[in-house]
């Protein structure tokens, strides 16, 4: 476990002679955690360029509508 923690070392913890888990120290564990936030926006700014590009000769009038009635249709499926 000081490996982990003094040297910045990932530890593979084996169990029967196959890789069972890793032991990280916390400050590796939220970079970790931090790179895949970051993975995540990145790919959600991708799609909104998507479909910002997608939609821009729709009047906004129109896609507040399309999303009105998506809204309303999703709350009528809802069992309760």
């Amino acid at each position: 476990m000081s490996r982990a923690v003094e040297n910045r070392e990932d530890v593979m913890i084996e169990k029967y002679g196959r890789e069972y888990t890793v032991l990280l120290s916390a400050q590796r564990y939220q970079e970790l955690l931090d790179a895949a936030k970051n993975r995540v926006r990145e790919r959600l700014r991708e799609a909104q360029e998507v479909v910002y590009a997608a939609t821009a000769e729709i009047p906004s009038e129109e896609i507040d509508e399309i999303v009105r009635s998506a809204i309303e249709a999703s709350r009528k499926e809802r069992p309760f």
